[in-house]
């Protein structure tokens, strides 16, 4: 069973930064990466018709795991 685990680790009125890792079976570490994020409104990164079609409220019910 393969894993992902994210956290933020901080969080300004500006900017969030991250970390985050996948992890194998075994508990050891595969993969594992950090970002820092500027907040930026939609309307101020993309236009309309990409946030009528693209962004939206999956209203399904969450899964308690996904297999890949």
């Amino acid at each position: 069973e393969v894993r992902c685990v994210a956290r933020v680790t901080r969080d300004s009125s500006r900017v969030f930064e991250g970390t985050g890792e996948i992890l194998l079976a075994d508990g050891s570490v595969a993969v594992q990466g950090s970002g820092r994020y500027l907040k930026r409104s939609l309307e101020g990164i993309t236009d309309a018709r990409f946030l009528e079609r693209e962004w939206f409220t999956d209203r399904r019910e969450k899964p308690e795991s996904v297999d890949l």
